[in-house]
């Protein structure tokens, strides 16, 4: 992350601010924001008992790093009020929920009452929030044995081989990345056009071995048709964008 906060330390810290701030966040209570000495005991006691903190930075250095890269806003408050914190979680969640309707209808943006955009309509009428941790597919195919389950689909042949090896180059496969290379490969030999929808959670390798099964289509045959298919399923959504798991296409392995 930077030279003197490890990025655990940093990503450690920034989960608890959050867990004092979701209690309200989960009511729709989005104006709240953290004192400073929550902060900085938040921090006191992450520095103490954390295997990668930096040991040369006290909670006040800490908590100006988190400042400086936008990890944790100041919220504009009175002069004479106590200076008081927002997570980014926080923050994108007040400005999100407060959005409003505005249309142009003459010199609106001159108005001369403060406040007045607040009459609008909202955008968004209420939400739910919903915090867990995330959980990743167990990556424990070796690449020998992938390639050897994918021998087995029809049409699969040397160009596919030698494209499948160097997309992989020796890394293990979750079940699921497999399951979904074996559909998308299988549904071209299909006479009728398919759709298959890969779902599963950002970081956990879709997009990567949906791509890869896109390069392995193109090594099968030159026609217009298939090339256009694979650029499809290499653009499919995942369940980062609201996309529900497919039959047969599991995300847990």
């Amino acid at each position: 992350m930077t030279d003197q906060l490890d990025i655990h330390f940093a990503n450690e810290l920034l989960n608890r601010l959050e867990d004092h701030e979701l209690p309200l966040l989960s009511w729709g209570v989005t104006e709240t924001a953290l004192s400073e000495s929550e902060v900085i005991e938040t921090i006191d006691v992450l520095l103490n008992s954390h295997e990668a903190a930096p040991q040369a930075m006290s909670a006040q250095g800490v908590l100006e790093e988190f400042l400086l890269r936008a990890l944790l806003f100041e919220v504009p408050v009175p002069v004479t009020s106590p200076t008081r914190y927002r997570t980014r979680l926080a923050e994108s969640l007040r400005l999100s929920s407060g959005l409003r309707q505005l249309f142009a209808r003459g010199g609106w943006a001159h108005e001369e009452q403060p406040g007045w955009w607040r009459q609008q309509r909202r955008l968004v009428a209420d939400y739910r929030l919903h915090v867990a941790p995330r959980r990743y597919p167990r990556r424990d195919i070796p690449a020998a044995e992938a390639l050897k389950e994918l021998a087995q689909l029809p049409h699969w042949g040397e160009v596919q081989r030698h494209v499948a090896e160097a997309q992989l180059q020796g890394r293990k496969l979750a079940r699921f990345q497999l399951e979904a290379t074996r559909s998308v490969f299988a549904s071209l030999s299909c006479e009728r056009s398919r759709g298959i929808i890969v779902g599963a959670g950002t970081g956990s390798g879709e997009d990567a071995r949906i791509l890869s099964a896109g390069f392995r289509c193109h090594g099968r045959a030159g026609s217009l048709w298939n090339c256009t298919a694979c650029a499809h399923a290499g653009a499919l959504p995942t369940k980062g964008t609201f996309a529900r798991p497919a039959s047969g296409v599991n995300p847990g392995g």
